[in-house]
């Protein structure tokens, strides 16, 4: 593959064929898969959201926990679904204010049909966007009902928000 002008050579196509004839095929079941966040707005490599389903194939629980400099510091505990197998799916995930947030998010499969990462659009401005003021209201804090971890607790106007993206980084430890 090349760009031009100027003429750069990005790769050959055999290594990209190469590439894209391996399946993502992950060496646990899905109930035992880990999906993770970058380290962002956080550059520190050990701080991420991981997102697990827990039990169930088509419905069942899911948590999110978030992970800072190596250390759990909250979890959350939500449900998702999916009508006719994996097509049409949604997580449920209960906030400090007002109704459980309810979206639909997509499980992006590679060519082995196993889902490489779970997006969830909007999960993170909505929560945002219906949580930022739950504290002048009266709440301990706003963002997703969670268990904080580890003696943590959050700083003044900050939120327990998801993130949208989780990549698929490894298998849970037994």
């Amino acid at each position: 593959m090349a760009s031009y002008p100027p003429l750069h050579v990005l790769k050959r196509c055999s290594s990209l064929k190469d590439a894209a004839t391996k399946p993502f095929e992950p060496k646990c079941d899905f109930n035992s898969r880990l999906y993770r966040t970058p380290p962002f707005p956080n550059t520190d490599p050990g701080s991420y959201q991981e997102l697990r389903f827990t039990n169930g194939l088509a419905d069942g629980d899911i948590e999110l926990t978030e992970i800072r400099q190596a250390r759990p510091v909250w979890k959350a505990h939500g449900t998702f679904t999916c009508s006719n197998g994996f097509s049409i799916c949604r997580v449920n995930f209960p906030v400090m204010l007002g109704d459980p947030e309810e979206l639909p998010f997509e499980q992006v499969a590679s060519d082995g049909n196993s889902p490489e990462m779970i997006v969830v659009p909007s999960f993170q401005q909505d929560v945002y966007q219906i949580q930022r003021n739950a504290v002048s209201v009266g709440k301990k804090y706003g963002g997703l009902v969670v268990d904080f971890l580890n003696g943590f607790s959050l700083k003044e106007d900050e939120l327990t928000a998801p993130a949208n993206v989780y990549r698929y980084a490894e298998c849970a430890p037994k």
